[in-house]
């Protein structure tokens, strides 16, 4: 897997500081995960769990989240990735590798998953 900084900080955002987000935003990243689950599914058998999909989860009927959307659910999760790190930067920490400076899986990991160094023994920055 080839580390993109972008996409890796963007994910990082995502899974670790929605606390930070909007309701709306919320809003909006469940209807991403609802889209993508209604086109990953095949209709052929029961159109009726896509359409439930589309209208529960992926908010279809939602103005507000299809406008938050138009530009694609890439472009709007770095949106908001950007808006955190401008608007909380006191309260969002970026843990890095210490050897490779690449970013870690959570704000309090000690093994790095891209070059498999660990830091164990020292104590969790804060």
């Amino acid at each position: 897997m080839n580390y993109d900084e972008s996409a890796v900080l963007t994910t990082y955002i995502w899974n670790h500081y929605q606390h930070l987000m909007t309701d709306l935003e919320r809003e909006a990243g469940i209807a991403i995960i609802g889209r993508q689950k209604a086109a990953a599914y095949d209709d052929s058998d029961d159109p009726t769990y896509t359409d439930m999909l589309l209208k529960h989860f992926g908010r279809i009927h939602r103005a507000d989240i299809n406008a938050l959307l138009q530009d694609g659910p890439d472009l709007f999760r770095r949106h908001v990735r950007d808006r955190l790190l401008q608007a909380f930067p006191d309260q969002i920490r970026i843990n890095r590798c210490r050897r490779c400076q690449r970013i870690v899986r959570t704000p309090v990991a000690r093994l790095c998953t891209w070059c498999g160094h660990t830091w164990f023994d020292e104590q969790p920055a804060r």
